[in-house]
């Protein structure tokens, strides 16, 4: 069959399905290998994107049914697996370099996919672009005005291509010009925020981006006047004077809804490729470590583990913001760990190291992640505790 099916198309790419048992290899003729509806079995979120493929390796694709059957008629509702977990399974996938095609209903008329597989597939764009841990994708922005055609949603949209042509950059009114023109987006509710990255244009007209605040709040901003809203209470602020280049990241470090970036005068129009927000999901949580170390000198004690998910990623100890177990006497299997207090979608997970000395002490480490408590506090259980996924780190981690 394979042989068959290559001469005809040579660039052709085989696959076998065994229908029901997800991510085996069937055959030494497949290009890759699908794990056909078997969502109850995929392990989520997996360390790996290969497979097995009778000695060779294959990359993992997941093949689904979005609607209630193969081949679908477009009336069909979605699959009883549910929206949100086909979209959890497949940020899953995607994450760790796989592949995922889910098989839509169409119109028998005319070959177009149904709509209920459109709203579907437009939603998994969207948390897909979301992959990286921006909170402020596809969420609602405005604009003190609008020119060109050039919406405020452009910002959020996933695309950080500078090129005004390319559609995806903002651009207020400049005919007239307005006074300390802005932009904002509402993330929906209030989030742990780590950083804010500006994404400038770059045809041209990129020093426009100069003499600029930005601005984060957990309440709506009650001015458009900038130096009224930096002093607005609750709001944190950040002028930049000079001009802000292709990207410019902000650390921030606290709650936030609203973010506004906005310019300080009338001579020139504001406009961004987009407005990235990074969401740190640790920040400020419940966290344990096996012991804390202390000591009879101010400079070195109170090193409990809230140290790290303060918001300060400074390295020196010194500086008061690195967490450090016992080492008189020393734990067997150190640990330290954070609460998030529900379920959440983690696309990553970023260690700073200690860095005044001993970042050597940072090697031969696991990272563990899971839905619920870990029942051991030795490494080699708690890697083989059912719904447990884990990273072994041998060498040392460097700064990060």
């Amino acid at each position: 069959m394979a042989a068959k099916l290559r001469s005809g198309n040579p660039n052709a790419l085989l696959s076998f399905s065994s229908g029901g048992t997800p991510f085996n290899s069937w055959s030494a003729e497949s290009d890759f290998t699908p794990g056909e509806s078997g969502v109850d079995f995929w392990p989520r979120p997996t360390p790996d994107r290969w497979v097995d493929n009778h000695g060779d390796q294959l990359q993992l694709h997941y093949l689904g049914i979005a609607q209630s059957e193969w081949g679908s008629p477009p009336d069909q509702p979605l699959s009883s697996t549910g929206e949100e977990r086909m979209i959890d399974l497949t940020r899953g996938v995607v994450r760790v370099g796989g592949a995922v095609t889910w098989d839509v209903g169409y119109h028998r008329d005319n070959g177009h996919i149904s709509d209920i597989a459109m709203g579907f597939l437009t939603k998994l764009g969207q948390t897909l672009r979301n992959i990286d841990g921006n909170l402020a994708v596809t969420r609602t922005a405005t604009q003190s005005s609008t020119s060109h055609s050039a919406s405020a949603a452009r910002a959020v949209d996933g695309d950080t291509n500078g090129d005004f042509g390319s559609g995806s950059v903002t651009h207020t009114a400049d005919n007239p010009l307005e006074a300390n023109p802005w932009w904002q987006v509402d993330l929906g509710s209030s989030q742990p925020v780590s950083t804010i990255k500006l994404w400038n244009r770059t045809d041209c007209c990129s020093s426009r981006l100069r003499d600029f605040y930005v601005f984060a709040s957990d309440t709506p901003f009650t001015s458009n006047d900038p130096n009224v809203t930096k002093t607005q209470s609750g709001v944190w602020n950040h002028h930049q004077a000079e001009a802000a280049g292709q990207t410019l990241t902000l650390p921030v470090n606290r709650n936030a809804r609203y973010v506004r970036v906005q310019l300080a005068g009338s001579d020139r129009p504001l406009s961004l490729a987009e407005v990235q927000v990074f969401g740190n999901l640790a920040l400020h949580k419940p966290v344990t470590q096996s012991s804390t170390y202390t000591s009879s000198s101010v400079l070195y004690s109170g090193a409990n583990a809230g140290r790290a998910n303060d918001g300060n990623t400074n390295g020196d100890f010194l500086y008061g913001s690195v967490s450090h177990t016992s080492e008189t006497p020393l734990d067997t299997n150190p640990w330290w760990q954070v609460d998030l207090g529900s379920s959440e979608s983690v696309s990553a997970i970023k260690l700073w190291n200690r860095t005044d000395c001993c970042s050597s002490r940072l090697r031969d480490f696991y990272v563990f992640a899971s839905d619920t408590p870990f029942t051991s506090n030795d490494p080699n259980v708690t890697k083989t505790q059912s719904g447990v996924w884990n990273h072994h780190q041998a060498e040392a981690a460097g700064q990060t």
